[in-house]
């Protein structure tokens, strides 16, 4: 089935496949898209955010921060979930 993950303030997980098709990606750059995974659970997705669970809130004391070189990819650009 491959990688799911869930969007915030959504009860629905989805494929990173079927996902990134809805998004609109190119399929040509899908290969190079950060993510952070944990098994097959995308816990984060560059340029788009966190996933549903995970996101930092008032008690997270720790971050683990990720620079790229690569460019935009059409989310918002700020590590949060859209």
């Amino acid at each position: 089935e491959g990688d799911r993950f869930s969007l915030p303030r959504r009860d629905v997980s989805k494929s990173l496949k079927k996902w990134m098709n809805e998004a609109g990606l190119d399929p040509a750059l899908r290969h190079r898209l950060p993510l952070l995974c944990n098994g097959d659970n995308v816990l984060w997705i560059w340029d788009h955010g966190f996933c549903a669970g995970v996101q930092p809130d008032t008690g997270t004391n720790k971050l683990l921060v990720i620079r790229t070189d690569i460019g935009d990819t059409g989310g918002n650009n700020n590590g949060t979930a859209p």
